[in-house]
This record gives structure tokens, C-alpha cells and sequence, in this order.
């Protein structure tokens, strides 16, 4: 009866002697994981390093087919034959337009004054030109070298009118002239007597002058030689 009582009893595992060469292992935390470092490749010792830029072709079975197609494929870094590059096109059709859209002004050196009478009325976009004092039947001159395109009696408000034809579409307007001494199609030097100044235009003997770049009005002062 002692004994069964005996076997009955819990077990107090802390008193008992610790078993020989089974000592448990201490518990050590599992480190952070570390950061993944880049891939390096190092070169072989004495091979230089080679950057590339482009993707990595795939890899095809060495034939005779295979070669001749390699050989016969364009370069990826030069443009096709026969095609100038993006950059070239684009700068050219960049100054093709810019020369289209900017007007090509005369040199001065090419221009002389249609008459020595001063500015009595000054460019506007209402008036289209600028009016020269002076007397009736002083010269009026060719401000350029050119060819008349018309000689006689203008639109209303003109007059008597001479207009010229010259160099990078540019045309000169002589207005309410007394007398006109130059035909349609005649070629013209610059300071050549055209017509005779009138005063149609006011109550004063006057020129009205004009120049216009591919038919719209500009100062002419802009291409006359300063006084």
C-alpha cells in the first residue's frame, strides 16, 4: 500500500539532478535579415571592363543561316541609309520655317530716300506709309533698283501711283504724283526720276510713300537710310 502511494505522487521535476550531456542550447534571437548587396562581377585579373548600354542579344545556334542574317541586319547605333538623322530634320525644318515666317529686310546700302522733302506725317497701320513734304513738281526717285509693275491712276485716295517691284518681295508706292514718267514692265535704277510730285493728297504738295514686304505695309524708315 506504501508503494502505490508512493507512485501516485506528482513528480517535482525541479529537484531533479540534471541529465548529463543533454544540456538544452541557449536561445538566440534570429538577427535582422540584411540588406541584399548588388550584384558585383569582378573582371578577370588583366581583361579590361566592358560597359554595356544596349539590351543582351539572345543567344542563337551557331549555322550558316544565323550568320548571314547577323551580317545583313542594320546597325542599331547609325540611322538607315538614304535617312538623315532626327536632329539634322528637325533643325533644318526649324530654319526653313523661320525663314519663311521672318521677313528678309534690304540692306539700307540699297535704298535711297524718293525724295529730299522731310517726314510730315509718320507710318500707321491707317495710313500704310509716310508722307514727304515738298513742292509741286519736284523729282520723285526710285527708292530702289527694280521694275515698275504699275504707272497710272491708282485706287481711290492714291492718285497718280507708281509701284515697284525689288528684291525679297519687297514693293515701293509712289502716290498723288502730278505727272508719272515711267511705263509698266520698265526697269528702274535706284535715284531714277519716276514722276513728278502733286498734291492730291492735301492741301500741300506731298508724296506718299510707301513700302511693303509681301504685300503688307511697313515703316519705310525701318529700310530708308537714316537721314
Amino acid at each position: 500500500m506504501r508503494s502505490a502511494a508512493i507512485e501516485s505522487r506528482p513528480i517535482d521535476t525541479r529537484t531533479l539532478p540534471p541529465v548529463t550531456g543533454s544540456s538544452p542550447a541557449p536561445v538566440v534571437a534570429s538577427p535582422p535579415p540584411a540588406t541584399a548587396a548588388p550584384a558585383l562581377t569582378q573582371p578577370a585579373t588583366g581583361a579590361a571592363t566592358t560597359t554595356r548600354s544596349e539590351p543582351r542579344g539572345t543567344k542563337v545556334p551557331y549555322s550558316d543561316a544565323a550568320l548571314a542574317d547577323m551580317k545583313s541586319a542594320p546597325s542599331m547605333g547609325a540611322p538607315a541609309p538614304g535617312r538623315a538623322p532626327e536632329a539634322a530634320t528637325a533643325g533644318a525644318a526649324t530654319a526653313a520655317s523661320a525663314a519663311g515666317a521672318a521677313p528678309t529686310r534690304a540692306p539700307d546700302a540699297e535704298w535711297g530716300w524718293p525724295t529730299n522733302g522731310k517726314v510730315v506725317q509718320g507710318f500707321a497701320e491707317s495710313t500704310k506709309g509716310i508722307a514727304l513734304g515738298g513742292s509741286s513738281g519736284d523729282p520723285v526717285l526710285a527708292a530702289a533698283e527694280g521694275k515698275v509693275i504699275f504707272s497710272g491712276n491708282g485706287p481711290r485716295g492714291y492718285g497718280n501711283l507708281v509701284i515697284v517691284k525689288h528684291a525679297n518681295d519687297l514693293l515701293s508706292v509712289y502716290a498723288h504724283n502730278r505727272t508719272l514718267v515711267v511705263k509698266e514692265g520698265q526697269m528702274v535704277k535706284r535715284g531714277q526720276k519716276i514722276a513728278e510730285l502733286g498734291e492730291s493728297g492735301g492741301a500741300t504738295p506731298r508724296l506718299h510713300f510707301e513700302i511693303r514686304q509681301q504685300g503688307k505695309p511697313i515703316d519705310p524708315t525701318t529700310v530708308l537710310p537714316k537721314r
